[in-house]
């Protein structure tokens, strides 16, 4: 077997493992839901909360590496819409914030001023490319810390969205590679791990959008993930 067949067949097999993951998966989550509203006290909740926490980022994880693969040869398809920048910081925000509160990590966003800014993208994608910065942010910052989301305007009149953490933060020669795929853990320096799939995926998800992701030292301390929109993908809400 040659080394491109042998990709090809872990590959597939990724695939259909995956796939059949899905289906108990959905089912547990389901079971998580509805025990939820029957256990009343503290310590019982708390569990389950845990459980369907753990079981939600597994989901993620799946995702993730389904759609990575169709993203690395093109198969993924699009289904960009209209969709209010606040609506879909507030859809990735209510996905996280069962981590973020077992952590004691507020997530802090005021973007009133933004509310009527409008952008161009695949709202399920894009909501899954901030899920996995809060998600990265949340991992790597300390306990009872904040996670800030702003939105600014650069010089070139782009829209930047920005999420701010107050961990450790991420070495200059790591800026580049933190987003390729399979990194290895402990590769990025003392204390920090392997991020697994999801900045791989928000790396390939923010490209197909004509999007550009990076990320850069925090000020005055942590790390900064920003998501740059071109002019062309973001308007204000009537003017598209």
């Amino acid at each position: 077997m040659s080394d491109q067949q042998s990709q090809q067949w872990q590959d597939e097999l990724m695939e259909y493992l995956v796939h059949d993951l899905k289906s108990p998966l959905a089912t547990i989550l389901s079971n998580f839901h509805l025990l939820e509203q029957y256990v009343r006290d503290t310590a019982g909740g708390e569990l389950l909360q845990n459980g369907r926490r753990a079981a939600l980022r597994m989901e993620r994880m799946i995702l993730n590496i389904l759609d990575i693969g169709r993203l690395e040869v093109g198969q993924l398809e699009l289904k960009t819409v209209k969709v209010p920048i606040e609506d879909l910081l507030e859809e990735a925000i209510r996905a996280v914030h069962l981590a973020g509160r077992y952590r004691g990590v507020e997530i802090e966003c005021d973007l009133k001023q933004w509310a009527d800014v409008v952008v161009r993208v695949d709202f399920d994608l894009m909501t899954r490319v901030i899920v996995n910065l809060l998600d990265n942010a949340i991992r790597f910052s300390p306990d009872d810390s904040p996670v800030i989301i702003t939105a600014t305007r650069n010089a070139d009149a782009q829209l930047v969205v920005a999420i701010k953490d107050r961990g450790i933060g991420v070495p200059e020669q790591w800026q580049e590679r933190i987003f390729d795929k399979y990194i290895k853990r402990g590769e990025q320096g003392p204390g920090r791990s392997s991020h697994g799939m999801g900045l791989t995926f928000a790396k390939l998800v923010s490209n197909v959008h004509g999007i550009t992701i990076g990320v850069r030292p925090g000020e005055p301390e942590g790390s900064e993930f920003y998501l740059i929109f071109p002019p062309h993908q973001h308007r204000q809400a009537g003017t598209y």
